[in-house]
């Protein structure tokens, strides 16, 4: 794996990054749970994929836009796949 791949760890912090849902592996590869999304006034039943070697938390733009959530704008950070390959652009995070 090419060392600028993975980052050593990321601060905790509030919010998740927005970004796009990739549907490019099967349903079955990919490890899901049930959630619970807590957003101002509403709790919303969501399935939730669990990725343990994320350094961050993310979220999918069209749920963040079905449900009207509250994001701001962030310096742009790339998401990089684990063979270091750009896989995505993100340009917002939740509050």
């Amino acid at each position: 794996m090419p060392s600028s791949a993975k980052r050593p760890g990321s601060p905790a912090g509030r919010g998740a990054l927005v970004s796009r849902t990739s549907s490019t592996s099967p349903p079955s590869h990919r490890i899901q749970a049930k959630g619970m999304l807590h957003c101002s006034q509403q709790t919303l039943p969501i399935q939730v994929l669990i990725d343990s070697g994320a350094d961050d938390n993310f979220i999918d733009s069209e749920l963040v836009k079905l449900h009207n959530l509250r994001v701001y704008l962030v310096t742009p950070k790339k998401v990089l796949a684990i063979d270091g390959k750009l896989f995505e652009h993100v340009t917002h995070k939740t509050l």
